[in-house]
């Protein structure tokens, strides 16, 4: 397994983190994204500064840096390392009580009235969000389906299931 740098089809698949509200290159001021390609396309994101050390090393690493998601053909899949990353740049957040927050956590789903505050007119029906509480930190990716926002992927997830 080798890390290498991100190819032009790459990089224009991880734009879509746009999704989510944020411009990939302002998360990639002092940094660099690697892709490594065994079983699935991970992509991870470091500093520039540590790319010339990893490279100097004799055995490839599994991983470097952060984990910020996967590609699966031509789409791009949020980590939930990812999701915690990008907050504090995206205009997508949708900010929670506390009773919801612990539901999020146990995996269930956001109802309008336990919403605190979103961006005006921002709920579009299909559209994706990152879920916050109220210290605006990052707990879930959900999904707007109308009526309520579907938690489709949370923090709670590594006590419930992670490895």
């Amino acid at each position: 397994m080798k890390l290498k740098d991100l190819n032009s089809q790459e990089l224009k698949i991880l734009e879509g983190i746009i999704e989510y509200g944020v411009e990939l290159s302002l998360i990639l001021k002092d940094n660099i994204l690697l892709a490594s390609n065994h079983n699935r396309k991970e992509i991870f994101i470091l500093k520039k500064e540590t790319k010339e050390v990893l490279f100097k090393i004799k055995h490839q690493p599994y991983f470097a840096g952060l984990f910020i998601g996967e590609i699966k053909g031509e789409k791009f899949y949020l980590s939930l390392e990812g999701g915690s990353l990008i907050t504090p740049y995206s205009n997508k957040l949708i900010k929670i009580n506390d009773k919801a927050e612990q539901l999020v956590l146990y995996g269930r789903d956001v109802f309008i009235n336990s919403i605190l505050k979103y961006k005006k007119n921002s709920l579009i029906k299909g559209s994706k969000y990152l879920i916050v509480n109220k210290k605006n930190e990052f707990l879930a990716i959900g999904k707007f389906d109308g009526k309520i926002i579907k938690n489709l992927h949370d923090k709670g997830w590594y006590l419930r299931k992670g490895q």
